[in-house]
């Protein structure tokens, strides 16, 4: 596990803003895995961090496993000025829940459509998300909920 936070944070410096959200995306079902933030700690400012281990932990510990898949991923919007950018992507992922005790289904796989805006910051040449924000979510069962602002 330390190779792959070394990795993480060796290649985290030459990332670009998109790709930085890219790498947080893709490393975020291994938190859900493993119950660990170290797969994002290295791109995320502190807060985020201590933030979505908190969801961890409190998962676990109501005995929950939780389960993620990015289905697909679209960058609708990508601004960068100076040390400060804004990537707004839509995705959509499939979540799923299982009894750690048990193995058994908790919560059968359900779909959902979000349109997320990530900002960030470059800070000694390293870009790191500073704020996430759901912007909309909507449910394959075509719920929605609008969090603009």
């Amino acid at each position: 596990m330390v190779f792959i936070t070394g990795l993480v944070l060796a290649v985290s410096l030459s990332l670009e803003p998109k790709e930085v959200v890219s790498l947080y995306l893709k490393n975020l079902p291994l938190c859900f895995k493993t119950g660990m933030n170290v797969f994002v700690s290295e791109i995320v400012e502190e807060k985020i961090a201590r933030r979505l281990q908190i969801w961890l932990d409190a998962w676990r510990f109501s005995g929950y496993s939780p389960s993620a898949e990015l289905i697909s991923l679209n960058f609708k919007e990508i601004r960068e000025k100076s040390e400060r950018a804004v990537v707004v992507t839509e995705e959509r992922w499939k979540y799923s829940y299982i009894y750690t005790d048990s193995g058994k289904t908790a919560l059968e796989p359900q779909e959902i459509f979000y349109e997320i805006r990530y900002i960030l910051e470059k800070k000694e040449g390293k870009w790191k998300i500073k704020e996430i924000e759901i912007l909309k979510e909507v449910k394959k069962d075509g719920s929605s909920t609008e969090y603009r602002h």
